[in-house]
């Protein structure tokens, strides 16, 4: 499915690039030729002589064909609402499957932790991680994976592990973090998943 979901971003970056290469391409050479027909007609007009019917009409079409391309902005605002609605029904469909995302944190740890200073070990967050990727059915987000882990530590992690370290993040999420790492580098979790997606090989 992640693969799947990535030849579809692909797919919309190279429509959105070509409707810009395009619109910008063909909006330069027409308003090359429209300035060159607004010269030649300049020209005539400062010689007290009088301009073709052709050159009027050539003018007229010319600002008409620059007119039509705001077609491309058309496309472009389509896709932003599109692009808006299916974010949203992500969203909900992630919230449903990870529900416990949408509960405050604070709830979530109320009674869980174990007085002290000792942390998680390595071999349990490295066990636990694998296994919620596989109950997760190989792949999820990283906010998805911390939450199911951090259901399954009920018990287990301590106030030591909930203590925030470096940029604020809380010591046994960043521990989860090395350990993807440390996954990764083994062969069990692929290198190359897209931006915030944990999964195994």
């Amino acid at each position: 499915m992640i693969a799947k979901a990535a030849i579809l971003i692909q797919q919309l970056n190279n429509l959105i690039t070509e409707i810009e290469s395009q619109e910008d391409r063909e909006l330069n050479e027409l308003r090359g030729q429209l300035n060159a027909v607004h010269k030649a007609m300049s020209m005539l007009d400062m010689s007290d002589l009088p301009i073709p019917q052709d050159l009027i009409e050539t003018q007229q079409k010319l600002q008409s064909e620059i007119t039509s391309h705001d077609d491309a902005a058309v496309v472009l605002a389509y896709l932003a609402s599109e692009l808006k609605d299916i974010l949203d029904r992500t969203r909900r469909a992630e919230n449903a499957r990870c529900p416990a995302q949408v509960i405050s944190t604070r709830v979530v740890r109320t009674g869980t932790r174990i007085k002290g200073g000792n942390f998680v070990s390595r071999d349990i967050l490295k066990r636990t991680l694998i296994e919620v990727l596989k109950t997760l059915g190989g792949s999820a987000s990283k906010k998805c994976v911390e939450n199911e882990m951090e259901k399954r530590l009920r018990g287990i992690l301590t106030d030591a592990d909930y203590e925030p370290v470096g940029d604020g993040t809380e010591r046994w999420r960043k521990s989860t973090e090395w350990m993807r790492l440390r996954l990764v580098h083994e062969g069990i979790l692929k290198v190359n998943s897209p931006r915030g997606i944990w999964e195994l090989k």
